[in-house]
C-alpha cells in the first residue's frame, strides 16, 4: 500500500488497527498526512507507539478511537482525503458512506476489502457490481456534496488478497472516484 500512495497525499485509513497500511503510507508512501481511524482502543495504543518508534512526525498521523460511523467524525473527516483505505474485513461496507464523504471534491481512489465466495468469476462479479452499490450510497446520501454525486467511479483494480477461510476469498477493489 505504501508503493500505490503519492507523495503529499492526504491518506484515510478507516480501520487502522496498529497500523498496518498506516505505517507503510507514512514511511514508504510519503503520505503528507494519514488521518487514522480505530475502534478498539488497545490497537489506538498500539498506533500511537508504533507512530513514536519509527520516529514519525505525529502531526503527520491524525488518529481518531471510536466508532468512524458518529456523524461527528465524518463532518471532522469531510472532503479531506485523496485515498481512503477500508481494510476491514470480512465487510468494510459500513464505511463506505465515510469514505465516500471523506473523498476530496475533486475526487479519489477508494481501496475497498471485502471477503467474498472464492473463484474469478465471483471475485470479477462482486467488483463490477461495487460502483453501482457506491453509486446509490452517494446519491441517497444527504451528507455527500452534488459535485459528489457527479462522479464517475471506475474499477481500475482488483486483486484476491489471500484465502480468508474454505472458498472464501479476501479480495481488494480500488475505484477511481473522478468527474466526467
Amino acid at each position: 500500500m505504501g508503493r500505490i500512495t503519492k507523495e503529499g497525499d492526504v491518506v484515510l485509513d478507516l480501520y487502522s488497527g496498529i497500523g498496518y497500511f498506516t505505517l507503510p503510507f507514512l514511511l514508504i508512501g510519503k503520505a503528507a498526512k494519514v488521518i487514522a481511524c480505530e475502534l478498539n482502543p488497545n490497537s489506538v495504543m498500539a498506533l500511537k507507539k508504533a507512530i513514536s518508534r519509527n520516529k514519525i512526525d505525529s502531526s503527520r498521523c491524525e488518529i481518531h478511537g471510536g466508532d468512524n460511523r458518529k456523524p461527528s467524525l465524518k463532518l471532522l473527516l469531510a472532503n479531506r482525503a485523496d485515498r481512503v483505505s477500508l481494510g476491514l474485513i470480512p465487510s468494510s461496507e459500513d464505511g463506505w458512506e465515510t469514505a465516500l464523504h471523506a473523498l476530496k471534491p475533486s475526487g479519489g481512489m477508494l481501496h475497498v476489502h471485502f471477503n467474498v465466495k472464492d473463484g474469478k468469476e465471483n471475485i470479477q462479479q462482486w467488483a463490477d457490481e461495487l460502483p453501482a452499490r457506491l453509486r446509490a450510497i452517494l446519491l441517497a446520501s444527504e451528507c455527500i456534496l452534488e459535485d459528489k454525486k457527479k462522479w464517475n467511479l471506475n474499477v481500475i483494480f482488483v486483486s484476491r488478497v489471500k484465502s480468508y477461510s474454505p472458498r472464501v476469498a479476501h479480495i481488494v477493489v480500488d475505484v477511481r472516484c473522478s468527474h466526467f
